[in-house]
């Protein structure tokens, strides 16, 4: 195997358990995001795949090196889609 097929057999993430205990979330929360495709993951047959740079990339704004690792000059913020939701709410009842 070589050290570019280590490096993404590290990378990849099987399952939603999987992607919510590296993003340190609650399961359920993980799937109400990957179904609503809020994440950047994929899935084959029943299982969500992602990836460890991909989403790093996507919840800090960062693009992925090709060795996996991200570099962000700035973190952004990401809203949950709750919120998100709650502030269209509140908005829509005071104007």
């Amino acid at each position: 195997m070589s050290q570019n097929e280590r490096s993404l057999a590290h990378d990849v993430l099987w399952g939603a358990e999987a992607i919510a205990n590296h993003l340190q979330q609650d399961v359920r929360k993980i799937y109400y995001l990957l179904e609503r495709r809020h994440l950047r993951a994929k899935k084959i047959g029943k299982i969500w795949v992602g990836s460890k740079s991909g989403l790093a990339a996507q919840l800090t704004g960062a693009e992925p090196e090709p060795n996996g690792n991200t570099s962000a000059p700035e973190a952004t913020a990401v809203a949950a889609p709750e919120t998100a939701k709650r502030t269209k709410r509140v908005a829509k009842a005071n104007g």
